[in-house]
Order: structure tokens, then C-alpha cells, then sequence
């Protein structure tokens, strides 16, 4: 298998799995003290949901909202419910301690109905957990150290005042779309590197071909050894398309099973 053939697989579009980033604005409020030691008294703005990007594994095309483009403000949170309400896995750098939260918080403050169960994949905790980086753990250290680019160099930040404001400018607008944008596709390429990482992947195959990879959904597998357990051996396969290792379903060595990859 060429090396084209194998990045075609490894992004083949999926949609059981939604990348998804959320920019969120900076509270306002009053209160007593300085940077280092503040304690608020009131709260003149909470944190809103500025924009959220999103595609599905695979996808060319990268999908935009912002606060700007509904009629109102509720209806735009409901957008990011619909959006996360199609996809049972979700995947989301630092999302479950940030994306995630913050989302239920809109919802419940907008009375938004709560999209459905899911599992989620957070490449911030996985790059935690399986690496050890020079740096830090964030989306940027994460991309550059795997050679996969970096965040654009404007931050949302350095628009925020202007996107906030009633009348906000278009160039500020297209800004944060391509901010927002770009964060998508650096997950998805940063997911795609970490996924033979991943050992407790949400099992693709079950939604598809049963005898596939559980990360991807391939039937292209390499057979390399053998996996033990205290009581039996099972034939170790490696997904020609992800490259995660797993083992085959049952504990036969007959090459005619067909192989399974579990976690």
C-alpha cells in the first residue's frame, strides 16, 4: 500500500465521528483587588459562545458559526446542540474539561435541550497521558511536535473587543473563522497521529463492518506475532490503515479466522 493510499484510509469520511472547536468569550465583571488576587462582586457579562468550527472525520469542508449569523442569541446555542446531538463520538482537544463543560453551560443557560449521550475523545488528555512532550499539552505544542503546523498566529483574543461589540467588523468576523477553522483541522491531523495511541478507542467497527479495526473501520491488517494471555494465545494483528495494534477475536490460531481488532 502506497503512502497516499494509506492517509486516504486513515481519513476516510465518517460520520460517527465530529471534530469540534468552541471560542468562547472572556467574562465581565466588578469587583475588588488586582490581577494577582481579585475577588468579584458582580458579574456584568458571563462567558458566551462566540463561534464553534466542526466536521466530520475526513471531511473537506469545514463548517462555521458565529453569534452574529442568528437572529438571536439562543438560537445560535441551539445550532451547537443540533450540531453535537448528530455525533456519537466526539472529539475535542482539552474537551472534556473545557469544551464539553462549557457547552452544557450554554445549553442550561439558554434552557437548550441537552444533546444525547456520546463518547468522547479528548487528544489533549491522550498527548498527556502517552507522551511526554518537551513543552506543553496544548493543541499548538501538540501539532508542532508531531511536524503538523501550528494555530494561526492571531488569537481570538486579539479580536475579541470588536467581535463582541454590537456592529462587529467582517474582517474581524473572517478572522475568527479562520481561527476557529484551522483549530478543527489541526485536531483532526493531531487525532489521526495519536489514534494508535488510543487504547480505549470507541469501537468503529460495531457501527459498520464487525470484522473491522475498531478505531477506523479497516479490514486491511498485518499479522505480526502472537498476544498471550494467562490462559491463552490469539494471533496479533496491526491495522494497515490507523496502525493500531490489537488481537483477533478468538483465541484460535486457524488462518482462516478473520481477524478483530480489540482493545
Amino acid at each position: 500500500m502506497c503512502c497516499h493510499q494509506k492517509k486516504d484510509l486513515m481519513k476516510t469520511h465518517s460520520k460517527n465521528i465530529l471534530l469540534y472547536d468552541l471560542e468562547v468569550s472572556r467574562a465581565v465583571v466588578e469587583g475588588y483587588g488586582n490581577k494577582w488576587n481579585f475577588k468579584v462582586i458582580k458579574v456584568i457579562r458571563p462567558q458566551l459562545l462566540m463561534s464553534f468550527s466542526w466536521k466530520w472525520l475526513g471531511e473537506r469542508h469545514v463548517h462555521f458559526h458565529h453569534m452574529h449569523g442568528y437572529s438571536n442569541y439562543k438560537d445560535f446555542v441551539q445550532s451547537l446542540s443540533d450540531t453535537l446531538a448528530e455525533a456519537p463520538i466526539r472529539v475535542a482537544h482539552n474537551g472534556i474539561n473545557f469544551d464539553d463543560k462549557m457547552a452544557n453551560t450554554f445549553f442550561m443557560a439558554e434552557n437548550v435541550e441537552i444533546p444525547p449521550p456520546h463518547k468522547s475523545i479528548d487528544t489533549c488528555r491522550i498527548a498527556r497521558q502517552k507522551l511526554k512532550l518537551p513543552s506543553s499539552n496544548s493543541l499548538n505544542d501538540v501539532a508542532e511536535f508531531l511536524g503538523l503546523g501550528a494555530k494561526e498566529k492571531i488569537t481570538y483574543a486579539d479580536i475579541e473587543d470588536d467581535f463582541m461589540s454590537d456592529t462587529p467588523s467582517w474582517k474581524s468576523i473572517k478572522q475568527m473563522e479562520k481561527y476557529n477553522n484551522k483549530d478543527v483541522r489541526l485536531l483532526e491531523d493531531v487525532y489521526l497521529k495519536l489514534r494508535p495511541l488510543i487504547t480505549n478507542h470507541p469501537n468503529i467497527a460495531v457501527m459498520g463492518n464487525a470484522e473491522g479495526c475498531t478505531a477506523c473501520g479497516s479490514t486491511d491488517f498485518i499479522y505480526k506475532g502472537y498476544a498471550y494471555t494467562a490462559t491463552t494465545v490469539y494471533r496479533r494483528v496491526q491495522c494497515r490503515a490507523c496502525g493500531k495494534w490489537g488481537r483477533e477475536r478468538t483465541q484460535d490460531r486457524d488462518i482462516q479466522n478473520k481477524p478483530y481488532i480489540v482493545n
